[in-house]
């Protein structure tokens, strides 16, 4: 795919997902290219989500998910790569110990 159409299909991916996000009530969701150019340059695309920070890659090869996880920034929020293919489920990825520690939180919270 020719470079501005791939920038288009990962904006537009970035914008679906902010609007998902924000029915499920993160109401303050956000891409950082419209808030944050210092998150935006950190390898973060949705913030303002809680706990989570999110990036999101609409490509259909080629990303190494452990790669862009470690490639954000290591804070105290929950790193996640949201990654769509095309006919192919939709992904999200995380690193073991943020889920264990969403795990924990839950557990905390007697959710589960």
């Amino acid at each position: 795919m020719a470079g501005r159409a791939s920038r288009i299909k990962g904006h537009s991916y970035e914008r679906k997902i902010v609007k998902e996000l924000r029915e499920l009530g993160f109401t303050e969701c956000c891409t950082t290219r419209s808030e944050s150019r210092r998150l935006d340059d950190a390898k973060v695309d949705i913030m303002n989500c809680s706990i989570f920070q999110i990036q999101c890659k609409a490509q259909e090869r080629g990303v190494n998910h452990s790669l862009v996880l470690d490639s954000m920034p290591k804070d105290t929020n929950i790193n996640c790569l949201f990654h769509k293919q095309n006919r192919k489920p939709e992904t999200v990825s995380l690193l073991k110990e943020d889920f264990y520690e969403i795990i924990k939180m839950l557990k905390s919270e007697n959710i589960i």
